[in-house]
């Protein structure tokens, strides 16, 4: 784990001395699908890093369910909007698949953003970059209809892998890419039942998409 944590801390531009600190501090939490990281309302904890599987920022809708808003997967970090604000978290974090998650303390990370500048530069690159992601929902969910949803979706899918995909590159010549969720699992997150994201799919490839 410590390789692969390393790693994980180098990306977000990082020192080395700040690293090996930081290390003994991490802690890797386990959840399994359907069960939530933490609920809308309630204190954020920790700065988290998914390591495997899915993970959606969902709305809590009635009857227990969350509406999939927009998804983290392999190497993203998500949480860091509560921490620095101050306030609970606005959304729900749901787990769409058995998920594991590298954990850094909030007293960690507001060390860091103090005494570290090339990780402050990341985190307001990581911010802005959540402003944009908002924005295009907001766009979506008012003007968008069935097809621009799904491939909105889609759009997560593809950019929440973006290591995955460069090994995928390097070793196959076809352009596919294995995602291991279920159509409903992925209807949901595009937001449409999954009779009209298969028909969306099918007139996608028709198109030759």
């Amino acid at each position: 784990m410590s390789q692969f944590a390393k790693q994980l801390l180098r990306d977000v531009h990082l020192s080395e001395q700040r690293i090996l600190t930081m290390l003994p501090k991490l802690a890797i939490r386990s959840f399994e699908a359907g069960q939530a990281i933490w609920r809308k309302g309630r204190p954020v904890l920790a700065w988290n890093c998914v390591m495997t599987g899915f993970v959606a920022a969902a709305e809590p809708m009635a009857r227990g369910e969350s509406l999939p808003l927009l998804l983290h997967s392999h190497h993203a970090w998500f949480g860091e909007e509560a921490l620095l604000s101050g306030q609970p978290g606005q959304v729900d974090y749901v787990c769409i698949t058995q998920v594991e998650l590298i954990c850094m303390p909030q007293s960690c990370l507001e060390d860091a953003l103090r005494e570290e500048p090339q990780f402050r530069q990341f985190m307001f690159q990581q911010l802005a970059r959540r402003v944009e992601q908002h924005t295009e929902l907001q766009l979506l969910l008012r003007l968008g209809g069935m097809p621009m949803r799904v491939v909105m979706g889609l759009a997560q899918f593809a950019e929440s892998q973006p290591h995955y995909l460069a090994v995928q590159r390097s070793t196959q010549a076809e352009d596919a890419v294995d995602i291991s969720l279920s159509q409903d699992q992925i209807a949901a997150v595009c937001g449409v039942s999954r009779t009209l994201l298969s028909e969306c799919l099918q007139r996608l490839a028709r198109g030759g998409w």
